[in-house]
């Protein structure tokens, strides 16, 4: 494991960063060209220089490289790791390992880590082709991985797509521009779409089912019903049909065949046969060879614009082939230039010129001008493909199996295909049943080259020689296999010219077999055999997955079938109208019995569903034995009729003769019901509540009497209906008066029948044989007969004009009535809009039940609707319109309110109101006849959803979350995942996530999803790891690891496994790279000082654990690399070396040392040194010149404290008797560039104390030092001194790495001098010029000494202040 591989496995971030740093400036550095000057020049860095300090492409012990175990992480934590990597000068991302060969984009997307996947495919040096050991791509990885990533090759859905010359424009798009890469081709449709048709089939591309192509011309057969073919190319001859140009570049369709529907074509050079789907083969173009199978009369003169020759016999429209395929059903047609054939169920008939290939003697019958029966053949054929000199058929055994026959010279002969080939060390064992042939499902040709597919995805490639004059000899015709038997199976062929062959395979993909530039068509054999080059070579079409059908022609053009996935539909779930009507049916129980409360409980909170499962049990339990399991309908009413009975029974206990009357309005009802009881028959009295808007637009005489008190009589059941008002005890909704509508001579349970149907449209049909039972033990103490409640709900029905109701009655079962609701509540909403009291503004909601309460206050407009159906159908307006406390204070005089919604206009405004107030669904966006195309309607559907969400109308959501589903494609997937998720709807980023996953190579290799945000990346990536999880559970989910571990926990415990170490770069010719800031810290030195075993009191510092942190312990050992000696002679004061630590900003500095009062310890480092290194120098006390920080580490990694730099310009300290040591400040500047050294201030102690120097690279072996001068002395004055005092040291041997590093340093050192220089002398002069004031000064213009004893110790203060403790 090296350095690097550790770090990354221990996240020390930090670390890692300062590795790869360092590593990549030294690749930087290795990058310079060598100096030519042929002396020293130390411009330029050596080669020798370069020495990595790491091997970012360094595997470890499984052989994986750091990048491969990041790629393999899903952790967005390992984001910064691949960054850092893939910014190194030096990384190879096309690395392969040492297990599978897999490389980098192998591990990302096997382990769905889209992010790094995006990150690697970013770079221009990425190769997605590289395969793997078993021989798959990256991109073959992960469709190996996820569901549906391999196309269906039965569905309709295909997409057409064209590439390569379009000399004789065959290509389809519109233009006579060649295409290098594949293109998709626009099928217009036939004529002008209405708009009156459905979005779906207006916006809908036209799908292609199959593709023929000539060297003339292109032929398409779409999926439409009627007139489903297209046509492309040179135009004269009557290829293209009448009346078409020299040059068709578009595709466009032939009219004359809008009766039929062509399901398979041939084409030849100059004609097409074209199969109807009940068995007819039409034909036209030019008939020089006799090749359409009848006799044309040459054109007129008239006739003859567009055609060279006028002798030429030419049939421009399409014509059926008449003759013996009169009665015949022809299964298949083929064609060639001069010949055509067809086959049926038992027969094969050919025609055209005979060159021996015809199945007939071609000396007696050299023209064949009808269609003729092939008699050489023994079996049926199940495909043909036909060349101007020979015919190879496909026939059927009668076990069940194809061989393959050809005709050629007018010899029959059976083809045999070889074998699959095993190495010569590899003897297989044949049993005698074994095949000995390939087992052929399709042959095709071009011009003289045949090839052929096998059930098991090889390709063999033959020809024909061209047939003699005499007639004499057999051909020997040896097929070649061209695709061998590999991991990719192949789906379909095609040949073009020269021996250019294109190959589909299972997965989707198309590979191009062309002819190699080095070789020529007469030296490929030779070629092949020298070097191992081969004449051909396979190449993989890029950018086009996913097909399943391909074709070509001789000119070089090239097509292929798209097959586009079909994304799983969204479930449009929630309640509609009907449901959200009926939960306001204000039918709550009023007395609180336990075992009413229990059934309720059941039925309105937790929902129907619950209560069908609920349901469902007493079925099993032989509860249910009316009823069958499968009758969801029966169970709905039961569970209806049951809470009904409960009902019924509970208002009629807590029902209280006396008046006035007391009831509680709930879901704004503002109508009570009262049902009067009556003896003969005896009904009880029976009270609820209702909406009166929601009564009068159902029904027009309640209308009627809801405005203007009457009664409504029907004399033939005695049911009388009137209206009054009452007063209550309490004050409800409508005031201390309340609306009565009483029923008389009618059962109470019939009225409450009613009103479910008025609120819902549902009818409970208590007479029907399988509800007996449930009304028996449901009813309780009120009678309730089926027969005589039938009839009252007849009554009510003719009395309240419901006829829908009245035809649902008639039956003795169950009928559910025709709908209604919606279309009544439309109508109402019209009306409110053209209410006249409206437009006046002078209504009151007691004018007409019919009347608006509520106005939405529009952008472009404002909406009257109903509060009652609003609150009913959104939950937004539900709790607005239930808290009295918000709308006691808005609603106005007249009894209105409003609602401001001014930032939504009436664009998207009008299907939610259509959606909120007249339940319309899904059918509304059916047809649209404003929308002119797809990108308009998607930016309607987002408009809707975002007020429907706003709303919170989930089902409407849903909605158009599948109206958007319908459109997708690859272009505009990214932009659905983005607004789908801005949206919150979660079925559509389900749905387009799974589309995206399963097209993940295209959308990767085309780059689409460079613009998605790193969060939708990572949501995505997620997803695409729970489906890969899906199809790979075991390998997935770590089952077998954990069991393993779990079973072997034992023995894995008295295993001794050893923890990895960090491995330390002990190169000794690292180059060091210097920092540009001065902010910066040191580089980490190459080879630390040992530590000592037994750790004495004199070196030991105690750090607080919380603050060691991996990255902190190796900067705590950071040190110097110089090599000058250290003389120490006694107690000194350190002296300034350049080269020891960084440049820093002084100006920084001197404003914290102005701030800072006093600062502590610094900690002291545990250093030890071998014993031949240990000594205890020492240095003599010198005072330091004014301006010389007395604070800067000494050379040598002694124990010395750091001091702040004091103020430049201040007076001169007393000298410290001590050495000073050097410390480090843990706080890291910037994210993975290491610590800083910031300086603080030490005390001086009275007597001196001994220091320990660590031998290594950088420090020499002290020598003693003479005292230096106390004052008097500049900087460079003190340090020359040194130099010339220090004891004689032999010289080592040093390398150039060596040599240029002192330079380097050297230089360094000067330049800082030079500048303290000019700061000392600027600071010098800006303390003692103007900081003087004038009465401070003498006469000749000189500062004054201070007088008296108090300024004499203020001025011994400042120039003698010790280091602060």
């Amino acid at each position: 494991m090296t350095q690097l591989h550790a770090y990354y496995h221990l996240r020390n971030q930090q670390a890692f960063q300062r590795l790869i740093d360092a590593s990549s400036d030294s690749t930087k550095a290795s990058q310079g060209a060598l100096s030519s000057s042929g002396g020293r020049s130390w411009s330029k860095p050596s080669p020798l220089a370069a020495a990595p300090v790491c091997d970012v492409n360094a595997r470890d012990w499984l052989g994986m490289t750091v990048l491969h175990h990041v790629c393999a992480n899903t952790d967005h934590s390992d984001l910064p790791y691949l960054r850092a990597l893939l910014a190194h000068p030096a990384i190879n991302v096309n690395i392969c390992d040492l297990e599978s060969h897999w490389t980098p984009l192998h591990r990302a997307l096997y382990n769905g880590n889209l992010t790094a996947a995006l990150f690697l495919l970013r770079r221009q040096d990425i190769d997605v082709h590289v395969k793997d050991f078993e021989g798959y791509t990256a991109f073959d990885v992960y469709n190996s991985t996820v569901e549906y990533t391999k196309p269906l090759f039965d569905a309709p859905r295909a997409e057409l797509y064209t590439w390569g010359t379009n000399r004789n424009a065959t290509l389809g798009q519109g233009d006579s521009n060649d295409r290098a890469s594949p293109d998709q081709a626009v099928i217009h449709p036939k004529d002008a779409v209405s708009v009156e048709l459905p979005l779906e089939t207006r916006f809908a591309p036209i799908h292609v089912r199959q593709i023929g192509m000539s060297r003339l011309h292109t032929v398409i057969v779409t999926a439409e019903s009627k007139g489903n073919l297209r046509l492309c190319g040179f135009g004269s001859g009557g290829r293209l049909g009448p009346g078409q140009p020299a040059q068709q570049y578009s595709m466009k369709p032939l009219t004359e065949l809008n009766p039929f529907t062509i399901v398979s074509v041939a084409l030849g050079q100059d004609h097409t046969l074209a199969l109807t789907n009940t068995g007819e083969v039409l034909s036209w173009g030019l008939n020089r060879f006799a090749q359409l199978g009848y006799v044309i009369d040459p054109p007129s003169g008239s006739d003859m614009s567009g055609f060279a020759r006028k002798d030429e016999p030419i049939q421009a429209t399409p014509r059926k082939i008449p003759g013996s395929l009169k009665k015949a059903y022809v299964l298949g047609v083929a064609a060639c230039k001069t010949a055509s054939a067809c086959w049926t169920s038992k027969e094969v008939f050919t025609w055209g010129t005979n060159n021996g290939q015809l199945g007939y003697d071609k000396a007696a019958q050299p023209v064949q001008v009808h269609p003729r029966v092939v008699t050489k053949l023994p079996y049926p054929a199940e495909d043909i493909a036909l060349s101007d000199n020979a015919m190879v058929c496909l026939l059927k055994m009668d076990n069940g199996t194809c061989n393959v026959y050809y005709i050629h010279n007018d010899i029959c002969s059976k083809l045999s295909f070889p074998p699959h080939a095993f190495p010569a060390q590899i003897y297989p064992y044949r049993p005698p049943q074994a095949a000995t042939n390939a087992d052929i499902h399709k042959v095709t040709c071009c011009e003289d080259n045949f090839a052929a597919l096998s059930a098991n995805g090889e390709v063999f490639m033959f020809s024909f020689n061209s047939p003699s004059s005499d007639g004499s000899g057999r051909t020997s015709v040896k097929p070649q296999r061209v695709w061998a038997l590999r991991k990719q199976f192949s789906a379909d062929v095609a040949l073009g010219s020269d021996g250019s062959l294109i190959v589909c395979t299972e997965s989707g993909h198309v590979y191009l077999r062309t002819r190699s530039a080095q070789f020529k068509a007469s030296s490929a054999a030779g070629a092949q055999g020298a070097g191992g080059n081969k004449p051909f070579k396979f190449q993989r079409v890029s950018h086009l997955q996913r097909v399943v059908r391909v074709c070509a022609n001789s000119t070089g053009a090239f097509g292929a079938l798209r097959m586009e996935f079909q994304p799983r539909r969204i479930s449009v779930e929630g309640n509609r109208m009907e449901q959200d009507l009926r939960s306001i049916f204000p039918s709550e129980v009023p007395v609180a019995e336990p075992n009413t409360l229990s059934i309720r409980e059941r039925e309105r909170g937790r929902g129907r569903d619950e209560a069908r499962v609920w349901r469902a049990d007493e079925v099993e339990d032989g509860r249910g034995e009316d009823y069958g399991e499968d009758d969801a309908a029966i169970l709905g009413d039961r569970e209806e009729l049951e809470g009904l009975c409960v009902y019924l029974e509970a208002c009629v206990a807590s029902e209280r003769p006396a008046r006035p009357l007391k009831i509680d309005v709930d879901h704004g009802a503002d109508l009570v019901l009262h049902v009067a009881p009556s003896k003969k028959p005896s009904t009880p009295s029976f009270m609820t509540t209702a909406h009166r808007v929601i009564l009068a637009a159902r029904s027009r005489p309640l209308l009627r009497i809801l405005s203007t008190p009457g009664i409504l009589t029907l004399k033939d059941t005695g049911v009388v209906i009137r209206f009054g008002s009452f007063k209550a005890a309490d004050k409800a909704a409508s005031g201390n008066v309340i609306n009565a509508l009483q029923f008389e001579g009618c059962h109470p349970l019939a009225v409450l029948i009613l009103l479910v149907y008025i609120y819902s449209d549902q009818l409970v049909p208590i007479w029907d044989s399988r509800l007996a039972s449930t009304l028996r033990s449901s009813s309780g103490h009120v009678p309730c007969p089926p027969t005589r409640i039938k009839a009252d709900l007849q009554g009510l029905a003719k009395l309240l004009e419901l006829p829908h109701l009245s035809v649902a009655l008639e039956s003795p079962a169950k009928r559910d009535p025709a709908p209604s609701l919606c279309n009544d509540l439309t109508a109402l909403h019209e009306d409110a809009q053209a209410f006249p009291s409206v437009r006046s503004g002078k209504w009151s909601r007691r004018s007409s039940p019919l009347a608006p309460d509520v106005v939405l206050l529009l952008g472009d407009r404002s909406v009257w609707c109903h509060s009652a159906i609003m609150r009913a159908r959104s939950p937004f307006f539900a709790s607005m319109f239930g808290e009295e406390d918000w709308t006691a204070r808005r609603w106005s005089g007249d009894g209105v309110i409003e609602v401001n919604l001014r930032h939504l206009t009436w664009r998207a405004m009008q299907f939610v109101v259509r959606y909120l107030c007249c339940g319309a669904d899904e059918e509304m966006f059916a047809v649209m006849a404003s929308i002119q195309s797809p990108d308009e309607l998607l930016d309607l559907m987002y408009e809707v959803m975002g007020a429907a969400n706003e709303l919170l109308l989930d089902r409407l959501v849903l909605i158009c979350s599948s109206v958007i589903l319908k459109f997708a494609n690859i272009t505009n997937a990214c932009y659905i995942l983005n607004d789908a998720t801005y949206y919150h709807s979660l079925p559509l980023i389900s749905s387009i996530q799974e589309y995206m996953a399963v097209n993940m190579e295209t959308l990767l290799e085309g780059g689409v999803l460079d613009g998605l945000s790193p969060d939708l990346v990572q949501q995505l990536g997620q997803f695409i790891r729970i489906k890969q999880a899906e199809k790979l559970p075991i390998t997935k989910s770590g089952t077998l690891v954990d069991n393993a571990m779990k079973e072997y926990k034992d023995w894995l415990a008295l295993q001794d496994i050893p923890v990895p170490i960090i491995a330390r770069n002990a190169n000794p010719n690292r180059v060091i790279t210097r920092r540009a800031s001065a902010k910066l810290s040191p580089p980490i030195p190459t080879k630390l000082p040992p530590l000592s075993r037994t750790p004495s009191s004199s070196n030991i510092l105690s750090v607080p654990p919380q603050h060691c942190t991996p990255a902190q312990v190796d900067d705590i050992f950071s040190m110097d690399e110089a090599e000058e000696p250290v003389k120490p002679s006694g107690p000194s004061t350190p002296v300034w070396k350049a080269r020891s630590v960084p440049r820093v900003d002084m100006k920084a500095l001197m404003a914290e040392e102005a701030n800072v009062g006093s600062s502590s310890r610094a900690p002291q480092l545990p250093v030890s040194t071998p014993k031949s290194a240990q000594r205890t120098p020492q240095r003599d006390s010198v005072p330091l010149p004014r301006g010389v920080p007395t604070n800067l580490p000494a050379p040598g990694p002694s124990n010395t404290s750091i001091a702040s730099f004091p103020a430049l310009g201040a007076a001169p300290s007393k000298p410290d008797a001590s050495p000073r040591r050097s410390t480090t400040h843990n706080s890291p500047s910037a994210s993975g560039l290491g610590p800083v050294f910031a300086p603080t201030r030490q005390p001086t102690p009275s007597t001196p104390t001994p220091r320990r120097v660590s031998s290594g690279k950088a420090w020499s072996s002290p020598a003693p030092q003479a005292p230096l001068p106390a004052s008097g002395m500049t900087l460079v004055a003190i340090q020359q001194l040194e130099i010339d005092n220090a004891r004689p040291v032999a010289k080592e041997r040093r390398s150039l790495v060596t040599i240029q590093q002192e330079e380097e340093e050297r230089r360094v050192e000067e330049d800082f001098l030079r500048w303290w220089a000019e700061e000392e002398q600027r600071m010098k002069v800006q303390s003692e010029g103007p900081s003087v004031p004038k009465r401070n000064r003498n006469k000749d213009g000189k500062p004054k000494k201070p007088s008296g004893k108090r300024g004499s110790q203020k001025m011994a203060r400042s120039t003698s202040k010790p280091a602060a403790s």
